[in-house]
């Protein structure tokens, strides 16, 4: 093990990694109070030297996050400024092409809750300042960003399976459910099983082998753990786990 590099005696907190094209990228939180009035600093490391590419001069709740990964040659993670707040943004690794996805303020601006690459997009729902959240899948600025379905909390993505997109959210009922979606707006539906029935998700969702497991309670059972593969037929209950 070699040092690399070091940072200011100002910067404290690193979070989020992602690899793109051998270089590491990452970034690192500073004290309220530095020289430089910087509170979030976007890094890279080609593994001989670090240096410093972007300055964020707002909290937010970036610096907190773990929202980073790389994708269609450029690496997306949740960013922020003085004026637009907390959104997705993107780099190709120079300054000019680190900002934000979305270009012109829209509807699309709010403040990333989690991300998933799949079917060749990349996946990401937004937290609004009312609290309510979306569903997007971006290419990045030049490629396009497509809305799919708002929500009334953030959905949180889970992963996916046999080219549909799972995650859990909140119905129009306000009961959080386990979702699908082939990344299409008109293709986006909650998972219901065929046979026995859960009351409300109380987790997220995650892959496991060719299924997707996740936590739901009902009357009888409370707690469990369930699995699906998206299809209703193939929605069951995996544990009867004891009631203390």
């Amino acid at each position: 093990i070699s040092l690399v590099g070091t940072i200011p005696d100002y910067m404290y907190f690193m979070t989020n990694l992602a690899e793109l094209n051998g270089n590491i990228y990452f970034s690192i939180s500073a004290f309220q109070s530095n020289p430089n009035n910087d509170h979030i600093q976007l890094w890279v490391s080609d593994g001989s030297s670090i240096h410093s590419l972007v300055n964020f001069p707002c909290m937010d709740s970036f610096g907190q996050s773990t929202l980073m990964t790389s994708f269609n040659n450029l690496v997306f993670f949740q960013g922020c400024d003085s004026v637009r707040g907390g959104e997705l943004w993107q780099s190709d690794g120079t300054v000019e092409g680190t900002l934000p996805v979305v270009e012109t303020p829209t509807e699309m601006i709010g403040n990333p809750a989690s991300m998933q690459v799949a079917n060749g997009w990349l996946f990401y729902t937004v937290e609004y300042d009312d609290l309510s959240g979306a569903l997007y899948r971006t290419l990045g600025r030049v490629g396009g960003t497509q809305f799919i379905r708002s929500f009334q909390k953030p959905p949180f993505i889970g992963g996916a399976l046999r080219g549909m997109l799972f995650f859990t959210a909140k119905n129009e009922q306000g009961i959080y459910q386990a979702w699908k979606t082939n990344g299409t707006p008109d293709w986006v539906s909650p998972i219901i099983p065929a046979g026995e029935a859960y009351t409300q998700t109380t987790g997220g969702i995650l892959p496991v082998g060719q299924w997707m497991l996740f936590s739901a309670s009902d009357a009888s059972h409370g707690h469990e753990v369930w699995m699906t593969d998206g299809n209703p037929q193939n929605t069951l209950r995996l544990t009867d786990l004891p009631v203390s």
